[in-house]
């Protein structure tokens, strides 16, 4: 419940992105904007940290939305 809701239009380095990877529509997964519509974020156990583009088929599917935590 902490932090304000970012629209994906106003994402600024830092905000947290949430991904539904289940496709339920649930929060399954957070990442970490960085800038340039790309966010870092692990993968899953035993994967190394990856820069992504959120524009991406997968995960432009799979946002469900992003906050501002300062």
């Amino acid at each position: 419940s902490a932090g304000v809701h970012v629209s994906r239009s106003n994402l600024q380095p830092g905000d947290l992105i949430y991904s539904s990877t289940d496709g339920s529509g649930k929060i399954t997964h957070a990442a970490i904007y960085i800038g340039n519509d790309y966010m870092i974020h692990a993968p899953r156990t035993g994967k190394n940290v990856e820069k992504v583009s959120i524009n991406n088929s997968y995960w432009k599917k799979a946002y469900v939305g992003a906050k501002r935590v300062l």
